[in-house]
């Protein structure tokens, strides 16, 4: 890949991300989740294999949430009037995000509740 190329890609990309984040309320909050996440991550002393579970979730929703909005951004571009179809896209994408968040949660419930349990009542 022509180094150009690469540059103009990143720029793409980060445009992208950049405009993910200052116009999609739910990006917002799932960044300060995962912020909280990841400063808890660090206050239990989490070990290596837990980081890259909290790590690829954190990223898994983020990723999962930005496809979803480009899903919507392009059914409702192509939608000439309101379909069942389009609704039923636009369903399905965020199912997609409910069920990556959902394994997310269990992950962080799996690594977390134990240590944070331990805190609360020790041994």
């Amino acid at each position: 890949m022509k180094k150009k190329a690469f540059s103009a890609s990143l720029r793409y990309a980060l445009f992208g991300l950049g405009y993910f984040l200052k116009y999609e309320y739910n990006a917002r909050i799932q960044v300060l989740i995962a912020i909280a996440t990841i400063g808890l991550g660090f206050f239990l002393r989490l070990s290596l294999l837990e980081w890259l579970f909290i790590i690829s979730s954190v990223f898994s929703v983020l990723s999962s949430e930005i496809i979803n909005t480009a899903i919507e951004g392009l059914t409702d571009l192509v939608a000439i009037r309101k379909m069942v179809s389009v609704k039923i896209i636009k369903d399905l994408a965020a199912a997609y995000v409910l069920i990556r968040a959902s394994y997310s949660l269990v992950i962080a419930g799996v690594i977390f509740l134990p240590k944070i349990y331990l805190l609360i009542l020790p041994p």
